[in-house]
């Protein structure tokens, strides 16, 4: 997928953007656009989801039809299914894509390979109300309604594939609160096989814990590897620092803060990271520059992609550690090393930055 989109809540638009040149190829129009989230592979729904803070509403549009590596839009941009919802919706998250686990656009960040349930399940909040909503794209009302309270303040979310035997997934729910000191990270164990809608004792499909005594968190980034117990990043903004948060020793459960990282600059809003993965390989017409082994190639907007073998960002297949910080504040954009909390080089000045975001961002 070579589209970026991007929400504009004062013009009450959302543009697709070529990523390849910059430029804006249309607008929907979504009245005061909350939150939004995507959900692109051939194996899954394909859309791109938007609430709509002002009507009570959270859409989803097909983007399925839309050909990538082009200069406009040249297929359907439908609706998918728009839904009532409660007040002032805002943050919405979608579950990782379906397998097969190893199709690398499903790694997302995974050094196994986890990839999504079968079925997406949507997770949204109802920002002024406090409560949270799943749901799936087919349902007409919330498969499960979680609240958190008037004053909890949800304005974020963000899943982690589907792992384990049997399998598990779990979101995270960053609530601003009131004051100091005040904010919570509620988090959410899915039902069997990943899903809402259905509960046993171990997959509940429900709000399993919190933590409490966070500062103004905001954004919240999946962090999910397999060999690590970090699980999410937050931004605590009123504090000054990232959050880690991740399993306690000898649980599966994301029930502690493994490291606090301060120094990232003045009111960190939002946070994200990369894959280890990248394909930017480029070879002449009717040459096999792109091979590597038997692995096969296809062309692609007059490039040759090797759909098998990667080039690595980092020569392996070890994750990329480095976690990317908006800090509001400053104007600036800290990395910092997700393992030690230790910035791995100078900030790179961004002024007026407001948020941040990747491809691989649930």
């Amino acid at each position: 997928h070579t589209w970026v989109y991007v929400q504009s809540f004062e013009s009450g638009q959302v543009a697709i953007v070529n990523s390849r040149t910059s430029v804006p190829v249309a607008l929907i129009n979504s009245p005061s656009p909350g939150g939004i989230a995507c959900q692109t592979a051939t194996t899954g729904p394909n859309v791109l989801l938007v609430t709509n803070a002002s009507i009570n509403t959270w859409t989803a549009y097909g983007v399925g039809g839309l050909t990538p590596g082009t200069n406009f839009l040249n297929g359907p941009l439908q609706i998918a299914a728009q839904r009532n919802t409660g007040n002032n919706p805002r943050a919405i998250s979608v579950s990782a894509a379906p397998g097969p686990a190893l199709i690398p656009h499903h790694w997302n960040r995974n050094t196994g390979g986890n990839a999504g349930p079968g079925t997406e399940v949507i997770m949204y909040a109802d920002f002024s109300d406090g409560v949270v909503n799943t749901t799936t794209i087919a349902r007409e009302s919330p498969a499960q309604q979680f609240t958190l309270g008037p004053q909890a303040s949800p304005n974020d979310i963000s899943m982690t594939p589907c792992f384990g035997i049997p399998a598990q997934m779990y979101a995270a729910i960053s609530q601003g609160g009131t004051g100091s000191d005040d904010g919570k990270i509620a988090y959410y164990l899915a039902g069997p096989g990943c899903l809402t809608g259905q509960a046993t004792q171990a997959r509940p499909d429900s709000i399993v814990g919190d933590l409490s005594g966070f500062d103004a968190p905001s954004g919240i980034s999946d962090m999910f590897v397999t060999n690590s117990r970090a699980v999410w990043a937050v931004a605590e903004s009123g504090a000054d620092s990232v959050a880690m948060v991740g399993f306690a020793l000898g649980t599966n459960s994301p029930e502690v803060v493994i490291r606090h990282s301060t120094g990232v600059g003045d009111n960190p809003t939002m946070v994200t990271n990369r894959p280890s993965w990248t394909n930017p390989c480029i070879a002449v017409a009717g040459t096999n520059g792109c091979l590597r082994g038997a692995a096969p190639t296809c062309w692609y907007s007059g490039t040759e992609q090797d759909v098998l073998a990667f080039q690595l960002i980092d020569g392996t297949f070890a994750t990329v550690n480095d976690l990317y910080v908006c800090a509001r504040g400053s104007g600036w954009i800290s990395i910092i090393d997700e393992g030690t909390g230790v910035q791995v080089q100078e900030p790179v000045l961004v002024p007026g930055i407001r948020f941040v975001a990747s491809t691989v961002r649930q």
